[in-house]
C-alpha cells in the first residue's frame, strides 16, 4: 500500500500543530501538509490531489457552515477522502457535511490510534473497487442487453 498523503486543514495553530506531529508518527502516513484556511486548503487540494483531507470544525450554521458544505463538495470532486474535525458534536452539522460528500465526522477529542485508524480506511473507501472479470461480464451482458439471448443449436 502506498503511504498517505495527508492535508490537515485548522485554523488554530496548536491544535494544527498538534495533529501534524501525532500523525507524521504513523507509518502509512507518508506526506502531512497542514493550512489555516479553507481557501488554502481547497488550493492545496487543487494542485496537489492529497489522498485525505482532516478538516477542522469550528461548529455554527450560518454561512460558515455553507462555505464548509462547498468547501467539501469541491475537495470531494478530486476524489479526496474528506474527514470532518470537530471541538463537539452537532447533529446538523453532522448531516450538511457528509451530504456534502465527507466521509467521516469526528470529534478532535480522538485518540491517536483511532484517527490513524480513520484515515486508512477513508483511503480504502475512496479507492475504486477492481471489478472482478466474472462481474463485469455479467454487467455488460445485462447492459448489452445479452443476458436473455439463447446460444443456437
Amino acid at each position: 500500500m502506498k503511504k498517505i498523503h495527508l492535508l490537515i486543514v485548522e485554523d488554530h495553530a496548536a491544535v494544527r500543530t498538534a495533529l501534524e506531529i501525532r500523525l507524521r508518527a504513523a507509518q502509512t502516513i507518508g506526506q502531512v501538509a497542514a493550512v489555516h484556511t479553507l481557501e488554502a486548503g481547497l488550493h492545496y487540494v487543487r494542485k496537489q490531489q492529497p489522498d485525505v483531507v482532516l478538516l477542522g470544525c469550528k461548529g455554527g450554521r450560518s454561512e460558515t457552515l455553507y462555505t464548509l458544505a462547498e468547501t467539501v463538495q469541491e475537495m470531494v470532486k478530486g476524489k479526496t477522502a474528506v474527514i470532518i474535525v470537530a471541538s463537539y458534536a452537532d447533529e446538523v452539522e453532522r448531516e450538511t457535511l457528509l451530504q456534502a460528500g465527507a466521509l467521516r465526522y469526528l470529534l478532535k477529542t480522538i485518540n491517536t490510534p483511532q484517527l490513524i485508524a480513520e484515515i486508512e480506511a477513508a483511503v480504502r473507501k475512496n479507492r475504486p473497487m477492481r471489478m472482478r472479470f466474472s462481474e463485469y461480464a455479467v454487467f455488460q451482458a445485462q447492459f448489452l442487453g445479452l443476458d436473455g439471448i439463447q446460444p443456437a443449436p
